[in-house]
């Protein structure tokens, strides 16, 4: 299990590397006194930024055989057991809402290949780069 934990990390550590600077590509912040697991690495994917969506992306993504995953989607609030409940309004759930529209969980474990985190990372910054039109199109809108 160690290994596993140490593979991930280091994993988890190049996938912030090659991603850092891509607009609007953002990873979650650790949370302070906890030892992370690296079980998930889920970033968001702002599409005012990114260019495209987070579904458009996942479907990019998928297009080139890699299985990203839409984590907190569709929100439990949605379920037929709770939709009906004032709490599950969207109004009383932004943050959670918007979360649910722009998390991705990009392909981690521990024998995923360094060479196919990069592979993946080129994927994302190519499809940011193919998107950058539309941001310049909306912004001269």
């Amino acid at each position: 299990m160690e290994r596993e934990i140490f593979n991930r990390r280091h994993l988890t550590l190049l996938y912030e590397e090659l991603l850092d600077g891509i607009p609007g590509v953002t990873f979650l912040a650790g949370i302070p006194h906890t030892e992370p697991t690296y079980a998930y690495l889920p970033v968001l994917i702002d599409a005012g930024r990114f260019g495209m969506t987070r579904d458009e992306l996942s479907t990019l993504l998928r297009q080139c055989n890699i299985v990203a995953r839409k984590y907190f989607y569709p929100l439990i609030s949605k379920a037929s057991c709770y939709s009906a409940l004032p709490s599950a309004a969207s109004s009383n759930l932004p943050v959670a809402e918007r979360v649910a529209k722009q998390v991705l969980c990009l392909p981690i474990y521990g024998d995923l290949e360094s060479k196919t985190v990069r592979a993946v990372c080129g994927v994302i910054a190519e499809a940011q780069q193919l998107a950058f039109p539309r941001i310049a199109l909306a912004l001269s809108s």
